[in-house]
């Protein structure tokens, strides 16, 4: 199987994506969870299929009936299709459900760019990780309200899983958080606003551009090796920050014991 390498295009229609997921997820998906169920390429699995992931969460989140969580396989295509291009799997608030492509290829629009080394290289058993992840907060008693706390629990709950597979922490920062990182956590105009200055262009100038410009600029200042470099080292260290804090992460009994982690992180 061949995955096609996203860039950083890819990343920020990703990143509004997610935005939008956070709602759509709870709205417009639940028919497409119920065209997916009935669709001839879907394939329905339980417990105990991907029994590693299961029993991670299981016993991370005691009493939340993980093991009672279907997960349904379905052709990458349709799920092109329905809009689901830019996802390798998502979970159904509603409809309780895991959906997943049957191939974790994702599309890319362009070709020769300094992002496309920047691609998530995670396996069906850590998609599922992460997905039921999702599922865990939303069986507690107050959930994440937005898609950042959403998607910085998954993550960050998932240390775990990925540690005891053996990966190093820089393994995982560039295999599974990177397209993360950069998409939703690295202040990606601020440091393009750095280069410009040290270019010779002051942000007044910049300002006065049209639209069209600023955004051209934008775009080939993105593509530059120095851009690139900052951005991919401070989400590096973002990524770090999130492995130190759930490294030490134990079990939860209580459901208090996780909402008080909801505000972890200030990045």
């Amino acid at each position: 199987m061949t995955n096609k390498k996203p860039t950083l295009s890819d990343f920020m229609r990703y990143k509004k994506q997610e935005r939008e997921k956070y709602e759509r997820m709870a709205t417009i998906s639940v028919s497409h969870v119920k065209k997916i169920k009935s669709h001839y390429s879907t394939k329905e699995i339980f417990y105990p299929e991907y029994k590693e992931a299961y029993d991670y969460i299981d016993e991370l989140f005691p009493g939340k009936k993980i093991k009672n969580v279907s997960i349904f396989i379905t052709n990458r295509k349709y799920l092109d299709q329905l809009g689901y291009s830019a996802v390798r799997g998502f979970f159904n608030r509603i409809e309780k459900v895991v959906v997943l492509p049957n191939t974790e290829d994702i599309k890319s629009t362009e070709k020769n760019s300094v992002w496309s080394s920047v691609v998530a290289k995670t396996t069906q058993d850590e998609t599922i990780v992460h997905e039921l992840l999702h599922y865990v907060s939303s069986m507690l008693p107050r959930p994440p309200t937005s898609n950042d706390m959403e998607e910085e629990f998954a993550y960050g709950y998932s240390v775990g899983y990925l540690k005891k597979k053996g990966y190093t922490d820089e393994e995982i920062i560039k295999n599974t958080f990177m397209p993360y990182l950069v998409s939703n956590l690295v202040d990606k105009k601020k440091i393009i606003r750095e280069f410009l200055v040290k270019d010779g262009m002051s942000l007044d100038e910049f300002k006065m551009l049209s639209d069209k410009k600023q955004d051209e600029i934008i775009v080939k200042l993105s593509q530059r090796k120095d851009v690139y470099e900052k951005m991919i080292k401070e989400a590096s260290v973002k990524g770090q920050k999130i492995i130190d804090i759930y490294s030490k992460k134990k079990n939860y009994k209580k459901d208090s014991d996780v909402e008080s982690e909801y505000d972890f992180l200030d990045l």
